[in-house]
């Protein structure tokens, strides 16, 4: 009792954990009140400012892995409610997504299926394409075609031989920005998930930006004037390095939040 009881602190938090999710193991058979301690701790775990929270990102333990681990504990039962369920996993879906955790975030969504509804999981699956990076890249191709001063530099330089440089180097600049994009959410946590999250959110751009590429050049030929594959290469990644730098400032959200 006295155990249950005791402040959660660095020093007895992966003690307390552990304790927690030992009836979730696959042997186990939990009873309501062990579900019922689950459930209370991952309510704290994901408000950001309880002790629960703060400990997760100071001792970089596991928040993703645990959300789903959770989840048994979650679904629909005489302890808990269809509705309760279901808020339960609309919680627990943003902040994956939010914290870049696309893969964990597409294994939840196995267990929000049953207690939504249809046009919700519709609404839902959008998220995954990453829209506020889609809109942020959109946006970097307007200021581009307003700004004829940068066109002008790049018609110039897309016959330059290290015309190439500009984009690897927008391209290491959207790496810096998504790794504290993803940083400034986790908190800490190991170097390669970091770096696999980051590399996730700079794919999305490149995908975009990729896309605009293909209608920049389509557009071209049909107005019938002549553009060259490094000026189109450089276009698309001035407006890939432009939509992250317009998150920054777009309501002080992350790339994962929902639109």
């Amino acid at each position: 009792m006295e155990h249950c009881l005791s402040p959660l602190t660095s020093w007895n938090f992966e003690v307390r954990r552990a304790a927690v999710f030992y009836p979730l193991r696959p042997e186990g058979n939990p009873s309501p009140e062990e579900l019922e301690q689950v459930r209370a701790w991952m309510r704290e775990a994901v408000k950001p400012a309880s002790q629960t929270a703060q400990l997760y990102r100071v001792l970089e333990a596991d928040l993703d892995g645990d959300i789903l681990r959770a989840a048994p504990a979650f679904v629909p039962s005489p302890h808990v409610g269809r509705y309760d369920s279901s808020y339960a996993f609309r919680m627990f879906w943003p902040v994956l997504s939010r914290r870049c955790a696309i893969g964990h975030a597409w294994r939840l969504a196995g267990s929000i299926k049953n207690p939504e509804s249809f046009p919700w999981r519709v609404w839902r699956a959008k998220e995954y394409l990453m829209v506020r990076l889609f809109v942020g890249v959109s946006l970097g191709y307007l200021i581009l075609l307003a700004s004829s001063g940068l066109i002008d530099v790049f018609q110039r330089l897309q016959y330059k031989p290290q015309w190439y440089v500009v984009p690897v180097l927008f391209f290491a600049l959207v790496l810096g920005l998504a790794h504290a994009n993803v940083q400034r959410q986790v908190g800490r946590i190991s170097t390669f998930v970091l770096f696999k999250r980051s590399l996730a959110l700079v794919g999305y751009g490149v995908v975009y930006a990729s896309i605009g590429a293909g209608v920049h050049d389509y557009g071209a030929a049909w107005l019938s004037y002549e553009v060259t594959y490094p000026f189109v290469c450089l276009c698309a990644s001035s407006a890939m390095l432009l939509g992250f730098v317009f998150q920054l400032f777009w309501q002080d959200k992350t790339l994962g939040d929902p639109l």
